[in-house]
């Protein structure tokens, strides 16, 4: 009778786990993946109101108060001021998480900044969507750029997720790295850029290694 108590528990505990995955967005590119990354990295979680504050009012000097980055996560009613702080906001979202870094050198006037979004929507047919239109986006994009770059690369595959990514720039300055990644009804967005040195940029990388995904900067045309 007693090991019937212990299975029971157990089978309770485990609907209790995916009932939770399901509430919050399992999977790869998740917002609670996303979340949990900007944290292994150092940044701080902010309400949303608090990061909408501090985006608002940052100027490029202020990027270095952001190395470590921060980052608010939550249902989309709850942070749509803050998606729509940094222009992704969409219809039909049902949850979201927003990580922002930067960084900023006063000797070189160096600058970088670090944006990842992971959000989920109510339909698997919209996500499908928005994939495939920011994935002609940036094949179109590097299409333009390779004639104006030292560096350009572009790839899109498939490894247990969609993704399309773009790095380019010049060798001596800092890279651009673009991403869009899809599962589901769960997408990811990497977005960094940099002015001057290259040595500031990276958090991207960071951030994705966290996540067990393939970095923009990795991209092989």
């Amino acid at each position: 009778m007693k090991r019937t108590k212990i299975a029971i528990s157990m089978i309770l505990a485990c609907a209790m786990a995916l009932s939770l995955t399901a509430c919050f967005g399992g999977g790869k590119l998740s917002p609670s993946k996303l979340a949990k990354a900007a944290k292994a990295v150092g940044a701080e979680e902010m309400e949303a109101d608090d990061l909408v504050d501090e985006v608002d009012d940052m100027d490029t000097e202020d990027l270095d108060d952001y190395t470590d980055g921060i980052y608010t996560t939550g249902k989309a009613d709850d942070i749509k001021k803050a998606l729509k702080s940094v222009d992704f906001y969409e219809k039909g979202l049902k949850e979201a998480t927003i990580f922002f870094s930067g960084d900023y050198d006063k000797k070189s006037y160096s600058s970088t900044r670090c944006l990842v979004l992971s959000f989920v929507f109510d339909d698997k047919e919209d996500s499908q969507d928005y994939y495939d239109d920011m994935a002609d986006d940036l094949e179109d994009r590097a299409e333009e750029y390779e004639d104006y770059y030292d560096k350009c690369e572009f790839e899109s595959d498939e490894d247990g997720y969609e993704y399309a990514i773009l790095t380019y720039g010049e060798k001596k300055a800092a890279t651009n790295n673009m991403g869009i990644y899809h599962d589901g009804k769960t997408i990811l967005i990497v977005y960094e850029t940099g002015s001057g040195s290259k040595d500031l940029s990276g958090m991207a990388d960071s951030i994705c290694e966290e996540m067990g995904i393939k970095a923009p900067s990795e991209a092989e045309g």
